[in-house]
C-alpha cells in the first residue's frame, strides 16, 4: 500500500524552516550591529570588552528565544517529544563514530579535490571566519560564540529537527536524511560567488551524518554534541591560525 504524503505537513515544515533561517539572519546581524551602536554610544568602539559583552548576551538570547519558538510551536505539535533530554552513555558512541565519520568523508573528498584541482581550496565561508577572526581578540570571540554555541543548537533545530519531522517521516528511512544534508550543504554555500561543488559535497555528507546520529538516537542533543564538536575542533584550528599570524 503506498503511503500517501501529506503536503499539508510540509508546507508547514517549508514555513518553519524559513522562520528558523530568518532567526538565525536575525541572530548574526543583530549581534553585530548592537556592538556598533552601543560602541558609539558608550564612546569606547564596537571593539571594546563591555561592546563585546552586550554583543554576546544579545546574541545568546535571541538564540535562546529562536530555540523556544522553533521547539515549542514549530517541532513539537509533530513530534511532542523533542528536545533536550539526560545523556545516555550507550547513545554517545554516536557522537564518536558520527565524528570519525565526519573525517573520513573530508579525507576523500579532499583527496578528489586534490586529484581535480591539485589543492584544496578552502570554502568561502572558512575564509569569511578566518578574516573576521583576524580582526581582533574580540571578534575571534565573537566568531567562536556564533559557530561553537550557537550554529549547534540553531542549525540542528532547523535542520534535523524541523526537516526529519515534518518531511516525509512516514516514507523510505533515508529520504529525509538525504533531504536534510542536500538542504544543510546548501544552506552553507549561500552567498557563495560561484558554486563549489567540493564544499556543497563536504558540508552535504556532514549533514547527512548529523541526520543519521538523530535518527538512530531519537533525541537532538547528540546531533547537536556532534556538530558542536566538529565546530569546536575547527574553531581550535582557526585560533591557532591567529596566533601564527601575529
Amino acid at each position: 500500500m503506498q503511503k500517501r504524503i501529506n503536503y499539508g505537513q510540509i508546507l508547514s515544515g517549508i514555513i518553519w524552516i524559513i522562520v528558523g533561517l530568518i532567526f538565525d539572519a536575525i541572530i548574526q546581524v543583530v549581534g553585530v550591529e548592537v556592538s556598533k551602536v552601543f560602541g558609539k554610544l558608550s564612546g569606547l568602539g564596537p571593539n571594546s570588552l563591555p561592546s563585546l559583552a552586550i554583543e554576546i548576551i544579545v546574541i545568546i538570547l535571541l538564540a535562546a528565544l529562536a530555540m523556544w519558538v522553533l521547539v515549542k510551536w514549530g517541532i513539537r505539535p509533530v513530534s511532542p517529544k523533542f528536545g533536550l533530554h539526560q545523556f545516555r552513555w550507550e547513545k554517545l558512541r554516536y557522537v564518536l563514530w558520527g565524528y570519525l565519520a565526519i573525517i573520513g568523508v573530508s579525507m576523500v573528498v579532499n583527496l578528489v579535490q586534490v586529484l581535480v584541482n591539485g589543492k584544496v581550496h578552502v570554502a568561502q565561508n572558512q575564509q569569511l571566519l578566518e578574516m573576521m577572526a583576524k580582526q581582533g581578540p574580540n571578534r575571534l570571540v565573537f566568531v567562536l560564540t556564533l559557530a561553537v554555541l550557537v550554529a549547534p543548537f540553531i542549525e540542528e533545530t532547523i535542520f534535523r529537527g524541523i526537516i526529519l519531522n515534518y518531511f516525509f517521516k512516514k516514507s523510505n528511512w533515508w529520504i529525509n536524511v538525504v533531504l536534510s544534508g542536500v538542504l544543510f550543504g546548501y544552506f552553507h554555500l549561500m552567498g557563495y560567488d560561484s558554486f563549489d561543488i567540493f564544499a556543497f559535497l563536504q558540508y552535504s555528507t556532514m549533514g547527512i551524518i548529523l541526520a543519521i546520529v538523530y535518527k538512530k538516537t531519537k533525541q537532538i542533543q547528540y546531533s547537536i554534541s556532534l556538530h558542536l564538536l566538529n565546530n569546536a575542533i575547527g574553531a581550535i584550528s582557526i585560533i591557532a591560525m591567529v596566533m601564527n599570524t601575529k
